[in-house]
């Protein structure tokens, strides 16, 4: 064809030769090439009565090479006629403007369903855009005639995808499977990862990981890279290897632009992370990535994971207050009066409680409180404090059960009443019955602290091993052996006898002393 354009006579000989040539250029797969030779033909015979013929075939072309914009640009001076329409449909198709490309195809296959049929890469993209906007039925028919080898893998994609919508995983692993066969590696590398992610769907992610591990080593770039590295990080962390898929995430991170599904994923490891030590490995090496004002609310829980790391937990602090809504600003104050309240600092601590601004008192205000209270040793505020709790739990009760030592008079009757309802509305651990107990011996409530004593001893499943048995239920059977008389007195005893500690020797010695006396008498 070059010789044949050289000594060409005529310039239609010249315009001939250059479409034959670059038809044939398309034909071989050499499309750069062949919109070269149309290059040529535009700048060469701009009046030619086959520039639109030349405008559409230079338009496919930049289409195969990916240049979409490009290609929309000579459809533009292509004319109106069905193959340019089909063809301009089609690249919208591929630059993802999906209902341009629907309206078109709807009008063409109104105007002339069999025109279709004249191009395999229409009758695909046709197949895709039905996909694409939820007609999978449809979608299905298109691509299950489409027989050119390439675009067949490349429905067979498509199909598996429907598949995948439909729940109908074992097609679409089947399809993947039957895709990933081909030759073209971009294919090829799609297909596994779909099957990869069908397979990870399935719970069976230990297959998918050999083929993510493959397309990492084969693959070092692109997309398909990308997602292999996150399915990965995400199977990881999975196993529970946090550095493994930490590391992976570091990669898709480190970048320019960080990839935004990285950054959830390092997101949702520090939530998730409670080992303080690992949570400040991770933190320490990745976390700046996530100082966003819109990650505020995952920070927070990050910021009360680190609490006692020292620094990191304060500049986090420090930030969410400069950067964070207003509500995860309180917060923010809320975790750094804890902090000082815990470290004994009662004065740093109201003062980060009173630019909090909290509405009302809630449960974790009252128990801030409380600390911040026992920082200045105010028994009686703190022990009020935790009675205005809506969810007591057993370690408010044992808290307020060792305040009560300290109070006196109204004030010890109080808590007392207050702990009695309590006990009576809720089912207490033994040991808050046994600290309760204890407290009601030492006012002088002897009878009432027996009801406790007995209650902690028959919450203690039956059947436990004595190594099982707690120093507290040792301590239970020994107050009702003292404070009961007879049959109930005998069995505590003989129940403590068990027990390997100083309270079942004394029991064991009891035991024999009152069988002594029964003999003496």
């Amino acid at each position: 064809y070059r010789l044949a354009y050289i000594f060409a006579v005529s310039d239609a000989d010249r315009e001939q030769l250059l479409l034959e040539r670059a038809d044939v250029y398309a034909q071989m797969g050499y499309y750069a090439e062949a919109a070269v030779c149309l290059d040529v033909f535009l700048m060469t015979f701009p009046r030619s009565e086959r520039v639109q013929q030349a405008e559409l075939a230079i338009g496919i072309a930049r289409y195969h090479l990916g240049e979409y914009r490009e290609a929309l640009a000579h459809y533009d001076k292509a004319g109106d006629s069905v193959p340019v329409r089909y063809s301009r449909a089609n690249t919208l198709q591929s630059l993802g403007r999906t209902a341009e490309a629907h309206a078109i195809y709807r009008v063409l296959i109104g105007t002339d369903p069999q025109a279709i049929n004249a191009s395999q890469e229409t009758v695909y993209n046709l197949g895709e855009n039905y996909r694409q906007t939820g007609a999978l039925e449809e979608a299905k028919i298109y691509l299950n005639t489409v027989k050119e080898p390439l675009l067949k893998n490349k429905a067979a994609i498509s199909l598996g995808l429907i598949a995948m919508a439909t729940k109908d995983h074992k097609t679409a692993i089947e399809q993947f499977t039957a895709a990933a066969a081909t030759t073209d590696r971009h294919i090829q590398r799609q297909a596994i990862i779909y099957r990869a992610d069908a397979l990870i769907q399935t719970g069976r992610p230990d297959e998918a990981e050999p083929a993510l591990v493959q397309i990492r080593k084969s693959h070092p770039y692109g997309a398909e890279y990308d997602a292999a590295a996150l399915m990965l990080a995400r199977i990881y962390r999975a196993k529970g290897n946090l550095n493994g898929a930490t590391s992976l995430l570091k990669e898709l991170i480190f970048r320019r632009t960080p990839s935004s599904a990285a950054l959830d994923e390092l997101d949702a490891i520090l939530v998730e992370t409670r080992d303080r030590n690992a949570l400040l490995k991770l933190w320490t090496g990745a976390g700046h990535w996530l100082m966003e004002s819109s990650r505020s609310s995952s920070l927070l829980k990050i910021a009360d994971g680190l609490r006692y790391t020292g620094q990191p937990f304060l500049d986090l602090c420090a930030w969410l207050i400069k950067n964070g809504s207003d509500e995860v600003k309180s917060r923010a104050r809320l975790l750094l009066a804890d902090f000082h309240a815990e470290m004994g600092d009662a004065a740093t601590a109201w003062g980060y409680l009173s630019r909090a601004k909290i509405k009302g008192e809630n449960d974790d205000v009252l128990r801030i409180k409380v600390r911040a209270y026992l920082a200045n040793k105010d028994q009686l505020n703190a022990a009020h404090a935790i009675m205005a709790l809506r969810d007591l739990r057993d370690r408010d009760l044992l808290l307020l059960l060792d305040m009560m030592r300290s109070l006196r008079n109204k004030d010890l009757d109080q808590a007392i009443q207050f702990c009695s309802r309590t006990l009576a509305k809720e089912s207490a651990s033994p040991l808050v019955s046994v600290r309760f107990a204890d407290v009601l011996f030492d006012a002088g409530r002897i009878k009432e602290s027996l009801t406790f004593y007995q209650a902690a001893v028959a919450d203690t499943k039956p059947g436990t091993p004595n190594q099982a048995r707690t120093k507290d239920w040792e301590w239970a059977q020994y107050r009702i052996a003292a404070l009961t008389r007879g049959n109930a007195s005998l069995l505590a005893l003989q129940e403590l006898q068990s027990s390997k500690g100083s309270l079942g020797r004394l029991a064991t010695a009891e035991l024999k002393v009152r069988v002594l006396k029964e003999r003496v008498d």
